[in-house]
């Protein structure tokens, strides 16, 4: 009998018109600002693909038409259409704005892992699900910056911003919103610079050059340019960034830049002549090493270099001493056999070496036995036999009188060759022979220079029939020191006894009378009578 009232509100009709970000992990936890209209201060309820969850509690309505709901977990990705109430969940809007559901985003590397502080550097990020959408997003530390360029779902790259010196942080997001948190490291550096070891090399090119500086990686630095010619870096296992040169368009220094950084790094590279070698003098030494060798080409450099026998370097091969740009000395190593070996030589510290191919030849060293006879006169001249071993068949070979060497008069075998004693002052002095004219054995064998030489017969006289056997006295001969001596015309070879006395028979004489006799085994003639 009465009117019994309540009454019931209307609102006005809740409508969703934009989500940021309109994508979101699998795991859930994106907070998303839903945009739209008739939203109620008082709370209401966000839903995932007409699935009511309480997860999916409005975190806050800002306002009429602003809220914000976090995103629920997903068993897969794909799209769900996100529709709010504002009624405890018991009325949804129903305009069917999309959110994408994506696999979680893994970030494995950066390369490079570093930058300049200015910016600008195309930074490379590896890793997978990357999203092919417009929010994805790369950050340095608290700055987030877009993609420049989506290779694939693997690779993406993105600009260095601008930034304070230090290490920070670097990640990836597919939303722009939700980053990765691997925690990998990037730093970004106030100077920027690396150098070449060697920084020199000829102009042809072909320089194998190790590069120092800005931590690099081969895979971080991919190219260095020198001059307008590019160069791809490699990486060894071990970690060493290296370059071939290429070749120069002429002698002197050039720019060497890298442009891998967003910016040109600088450093200078010279281009020298070409190494030549020409000669080697002497061109043969012993396998015990230790030859001076000199070394005529072209192209050296008084800073120093490097000899290498046969290919090999070898820390003994040093060079001594550059002379002038075509004039060097080289130390020969030892060898563990006689032949043959090209000698190259360096000047970038052994990276590149000539190729002319030009040959040392390594000899077993010789060996002095005696020398027969162990005296001359000092007006020189007389034959002197050399026995021992190894004696080479080189023009180079020579003998060693005191302090003047002279040359071969004739070999007559690998143990036996005989040379002509120079002028000299009187008294003993050491003979030695050398293979290559420059290196002698060391026997110590004593040789004498005399001043007066003559001889005596005893008995000085006989019957002209011939027959008598006399003495020699003088010369401190010994039987296989003078082999003959002459009467007249007549050669009579000389016999030592095993006591050493000298003795010789007379032959016949030509008529009765005086009549010289000589020896020719000193090369002149000593005549007595």
């Amino acid at each position: 009998g009465l009117d019994v009232v309540v009454q019931y509100e209307y609102h006005e009709i809740v409508r969703v018109r934009s989500l940021k970000p309109s994508s979101g992990s699998i795991l859930g936890g994106t907070r998303i600002t839903v945009t739209g209209e008739g939203f109620d201060t008082g709370g209401g309820f966000c839903r995932f693909g007409g699935k009511h969850d309480a997860a999916t509690n409005v975190a806050s309505v800002l306002s009429s038409n602003l809220m914000i709901c976090i995103a629920p977990p997903s068993t897969s990705s794909g799209i769900a259409a996100v529709e709010v109430s504002i009624n405890e969940g018991l009325s949804y809007s129903a305009d069917g704005v999309q959110f994408t559901f994506y696999n979680e985003p893994v970030l494995s590397t950066v390369t490079p892992s570093y930058a300049p502080v200015t910016g600008g550097s195309s930074i490379t990020f590896v890793g997978n699900n990357f999203n092919d959408a417009s929010d994805f997003a790369c950050r340095f530390g608290m700055t987030s910056v877009a993609r420049s360029l989506r290779v694939s779902a693997s690779m993406v790259i993105c600009t260095a911003p601008a930034s304070n010196p230090g290490n920070v942080s670097i990640e990836v997001s597919n939303n722009g919103l939700d980053f990765t948190k691997t925690g990998l490291r990037f730093s970004f550096k106030e100077s920027m610079a690396f150098s070449l070891v060697p920084s020199r090399g000829p102009v042809v090119g072909g320089s194998l050059v190790t590069i120092v500086g800005l931590e690099m990686s081969g895979s971080e630095v991919r190219s260095i340019i020198f001059g307008s010619t590019r160069a791809v870096v490699e990486a060894t296992e071990e970690g060493v960034v290296r370059v071939v040169v290429p070749a120069g368009s002429g002698i002197g220094r050039t720019d060497v830049t890298t442009d891998d950084f967003g910016l040109d790094v600088v450093v200078q590279y010279e281009y020298h002549e070409i190494v030549r070698v020409r000669s080697l003098k002497p061109s043969s030494g012993s396998i015990l090493g230790g030859t001076r060798i000199t070394v005529t080409g072209e192209g050296f450099d008084t800073g120093g270099g490097f000899c290498r026998f046969g290919g090999k370097h070898d820390a003994a091969t040093n060079v001594a001493s550059v002379l002038s740009s075509n004039l060097m000395i080289c130390i020969a190593p030892p060898s563990t056999s006689s032949g043959i070996a090209a000698v190259e030589v360096s000047i970038n510290e052994g990276l590149s070496y000539s190729a002319d191919g030009v040959q040392f030849t390594f000899y077993n060293e010789p060996v002095l036995s005696t020398v027969t006879p162990s005296y001359a006169p000092v007006t020189g001249g007389s034959s002197i036999t050399f026995v021992g071993n190894n004696f080479n068949d080189a023009s180079d070979f020579a003998c060693r009188f005191g302090m003047t060497s002279v040359a071969r008069s004739l070999r007559v075998s690998a143990s036996m060759v005989i040379c002509t004693a120079p002028a000299s002052n009187p008294g003993n002095v050491s003979i030695e022979v050398s293979n290559n004219g420059l290196d002698f054995t060391k026997t110590g064998l004593r040789f004498s220079f005399k001043e007066s030489m003559a001889f005596s017969l005893v008995p000085s006289r006989g019957p002209v029939v011939g027959g008598s056997l006399v003495t020699i006295v003088g010369l401190e001969m010994s039987g296989s020191e003078v082999r003959s001596i002459i009467f007249g015309s007549t050669r009579a070879v000389v016999e030592a006894t095993e006591e050493g006395v000298v003795r010789v028979v007379v032959p016949a004489g030509s008529g009765i009378g005086r009549t010289d006799v000589t020896t020719d085994d000193f090369g002149l003639d000593v005549v007595v009578q």
